[in-house]
């Protein structure tokens, strides 16, 4: 979190009375935008709050990536919002916390791997994991492929180098 985010928002966050969630929400149902700014600004640090609690326990995820998605979620709770149902703080904690399920969500299946494999590397590996041998020329006359080939396969594989003892003791 950048610290000219944090001092831009302390300028603009200004806590909002009932009476003034209910004169904004009544502005915004007949198109202000200046009142639709207003509410957001006024909820600007929720977000945050909720983003630093959900940052605990999710390391992997970077907080201005969090905060982020939790103002898309916040814009999205003012537009959706409706006085009568509770104030913009509790329709916007909703939102924001769905959002964030969501992105720490589809975060933990987008995990990016050093490499790919296709589905004939696959084979291959598969082939050379099955011949119990510690000689590159022999696994490599086995397989029908190359030695180099073999190498290859071996270095991408998470025990293949210990098999072999290419990089020493372990």
């Amino acid at each position: 979190m950048t610290n000219i985010y944090k001092k831009k928002l302390s300028q603009v966050h200004k806590p909002l009375t009932r009476e003034e969630q209910i004169d904004l929400f009544n502005k915004i149902k007949a198109g202000d935008i200046d009142a639709r700014d207003t509410v957001i600004h006024s909820c600007l640090p929720l977000v945050i709050n909720i983003a630093k609690k959900f940052r605990m326990n999710n390391k992997h995820i970077d907080l201005d990536d969090m905060v982020q998605e939790g103002n898309i979620a916040l814009m999205r709770a003012v537009d959706k919002w409706d006085i009568n149902k509770g104030s913009i703080t509790t329709v916007a904690t909703w939102y924001i916390r769905n959002s964030l399920v969501d992105m720490i969500t589809d975060a933990r299946y987008n995990i990016q791997h050093p490499y790919t494999l296709s589905r004939r590397a696959a084979e291959e590996l598969r082939k050379v994991k099955n011949i119990d041998s510690t000689n590159i020329e022999y696994i490599a006359k086995e397989t029908g492929l190359s030695p180099k080939r073999v190498k290859k396969l071996l270095s991408i594989s998470p025990h293949g180098m210990k098999r072999l003892n290419i990089y020493g003791k372990y």
